[in-house]
């Protein structure tokens, strides 16, 4: 299949790479590799592989610059947390903001910084993590980044939402909408449209937030998985107006 495929492919890579003696490209490898693994179910083995890149970066001595480090870093981190190695990840993905801010890859340390900011909120420690989101969402708005902008926005988006922070979401959702449309992406935008959805129904908006769910649904052809978080938002809307028949198979 197309998974076996993919990882023989970056497999034969990384041994050219190895013959070559090339340790940037091997680290270039490994990030991909890991993920690839974990994607089948070996995430130990992502690991591994991802950890034996960074050492081999360590002696080399910083000779060949921080960015690949920095990606493997962020690519950790998304291993680590899911196997419950919680501060292990959360390390290691600011060390991969650290290290992307050395280098001036702007795109990874906006990642890394975002993906700290979830992590915290995920260990409780909501104060630190709204501050980080939104350290990380001004530092993105100074790129021209539209679609990690949008990320950041839909992050910021759901933190304040969980609030109660209605007004600042209200914000966040249209600037989050503005980012979709200049990428001109269905899905981004049939996304914001079902979070807009969203917002109207907590503030009882009920035929606008109908309006909008529909046309999210429009935006995207069927069987898109992004339809499944507009069922979600119009199955929530039929329950705060009480159409509970909408909901029956």
């Amino acid at each position: 299949g197309r998974y076996e495929a993919a990882t023989a492919a970056l497999e034969e890579a990384d041994e050219l790479y190895r013959l070559g003696r090339d340790d940037v490209g091997r680290a270039r490898v490994a990030a991909e590799l890991g993920g690839l693994y974990a994607m089948g179910g070996h995430t130990d083995r992502g690991i591994g592989l991802v950890r034996e890149a960074l050492g081999r970066l360590t002696a080399a001595g910083g000779g060949l610059g921080p960015a690949p480090e920095a990606e493997l870093h962020a690519v950790l981190a998304q291993l680590l947390w899911p196997v419950g190695q919680r501060i292990e990840a959360l390390a290691a993905t600011r060390r991969a903001g650290e290290l992307a801010r050395e280098a001036g890859e702007s795109r990874t340390q906006g990642w890394a910084d975002m993906q700290e900011a979830l992590m915290l909120e995920s260990l409780g420690r909501r104060a630190e993590a709204l501050a980080a989101a939104q350290a990380a969402l001004g530092f993105v708005e100074r790129g021209r980044d539209d679609e990690l902008l949008w990320y950041c926005l839909s992050v910021l988006t759901s933190m304040q939402m969980a609030r109660g922070d209605l007004i600042a979401a209200r914000d966040l959702i249209g600037r989050g909408l503005e980012a979709a449309n200049r990428r001109g992406d269905p899905q981004y935008l049939a996304a914001s449209l079902a979070e807009m959805g969203r917002y109207l129904t907590w503030t009882g908006e009920w035929g606008e937030a109908d309006r909008v769910l529909v046309e999210a649904v429009d935006c995207v052809e069927a069987g898109d998985p992004i339809l499944g978080f507009v069922h979600v938002q119009q199955a929530q809307l039929s329950l705060w107006r009480g159409d509970i028949q909408e909901l029956d198979p």
